[in-house]
């Protein structure tokens, strides 16, 4: 079975970002989705006269928030489907747990959730993770009892996943909530408790400490959300601060309990590292492949100047912001062609996280400094999709 014919069968069984989508951001290819991650990612919110994929990637980012919104409801049609049957094994299911962290606003949905399945699957698609990762970077075809497995335990997080957007638990988008603090503490604690390897009390009060923590900040973020217009600078604080929580949590665990987590083959990678911030940015965050600064500014400022309906002099402002900004990227960048998975577009988390922050600092530059038709400020503003230049 070839990467690409996989990538058909198990994108099938996915909506839109949500979670599990590993395997469609490692091995689909653009004609595979309707959701197409390009080796040259448009800017989200532009558009490109050379050539339909920009023209699709302006249609994705004017409709962005209606997906989110179809993709929520489509969540409880897609937990009910039950997977078709394959070799691997079914092991029993198991037994029902409690919430072993709890928060007031969202008790409900937490308790709706059956956390022990949550916590097998999660566990279960560590060294699958891994297995795939190695295949793709060994050049080798999809195995399919892997395929098979990802597809099974990718049903059983739709379903968290629907009880998850019912309690209204918030983040940026579906894999947002997915990894909220308060989300993602009790899913670290199931995998453990499915792995054999429970969270001691000390472990306990700590992590309950740091998802608090971070869960005010999520809240303070949510609340000041409605008044802020630039909506890649609530993603970006987003990712940060989940960022630190998974990291902090990670510190608090024994080797062997971040064995259980993590694989050093796929940890920190979009949609392969399922106890990371980098989840949330899951079909987000586009690489741009480019050679130099020069390739770098040139298409962006095409891509932009496109969109927007710049006149010559607003052409000739835009293209001088982009020059000054790429060739402000450090020399080392230039040689950071990043590893198999950055290639095939499961980007690490890092240089996504790198991205979004230069990505921003070109935004803000560019609407305090051209003039803009409403339309064209209104879309850059509201842009949440992430390019990420990959040097090549």
């Amino acid at each position: 079975m070839s990467a690409r014919e996989a990538g058909i069968g198990i994108v099938s069984l996915i909506v839109g970002g949500v979670i599990g989508g590993l395997t469609w951001a490692a091995i689909s290819t653009k004609e595979d989705t309707v959701d197409k991650t390009a080796d040259d990612a448009t800017v989200a919110g532009t558009q490109s006269a050379d050539d339909l994929q920009s023209q699709n990637a302006l249609l994705k980012s004017q409709i962005a928030g209606l997906r989110d919104e179809l993709n929520r409801k489509k969540l409880a049609a897609a937990a009910e489907e039950v997977p078709e049957k394959s070799e691997v094994v079914t092991a029993e299911a198991p037994t029902p747990q409690e919430v072993l962290f709890g928060d007031p606003k969202y008790q409900e949905a937490l308790a709706s959730i059956d956390w022990a399945t949550v916590g097998q699957a999660m566990k279960d698609l560590v060294p699958l993770a891994a297995k795939l990762a190695e295949q793709l970077e060994n050049g080798e075809e999809i195995d399919l009892a892997v395929a098979g497995e990802l597809q099974k335990l990718n049903g059983e997080l739709l379903k968290a996943a629907q009880k998850i957007m019912e309690g209204n638990i918030p983040g940026t988008g579906i894999n947002g909530s997915f990894t909220h603090p308060v989300v993602a503490a009790n899913q670290i604690g199931a995998a453990l408790r499915a792995a054999g390897l429970d969270l001691s009390k000390e472990q306990k009060d700590n992590l309950e400490r740091a998802m608090q923590f971070y869960a005010a900040k999520d809240h303070s973020l949510r609340l000041a959300e409605g008044d802020r217009e630039f909506k890649l600078d609530i993603l970006g604080e987003e990712l940060e601060f989940k960022d630190a929580f998974y990291k902090e949590a990670r510190r608090m665990l024994t080797k062997e309990q971040r064995d259980v987590l993590y694989s050093e083959r796929s940890a920190g990678h979009a949609g392969f590292d399922v106890f990371d911030s980098s989840l949330m940015t899951t079909g987000r965050a586009k690489p741009l492949k480019v050679k130099d600064a020069a390739e770098l500014a040139s298409k962006l400022s095409r891509s932009i100047s496109s969109s927007t309906g710049l006149d010559a002099a607003g052409r000739k402002q835009l293209d001088a912001i982009i020059t000054k900004w790429s060739n402000e990227f450090p020399a080392e960048f230039w040689s950071s062609k990043g590893n198999a998975l950055d290639k095939r577009g499961a980007l690490s988390g890092a240089r996504i996280r790198a991205a979004l922050k230069r990505q921003s600092a070109l935004m803000r530059e560019i609407l305090a400094n051209i003039k803009l038709s409403p339309e064209a400020r209104a879309q850059l503003l509201r842009n949440t999709s992430i390019f990420v230049p990959l040097p090549r």
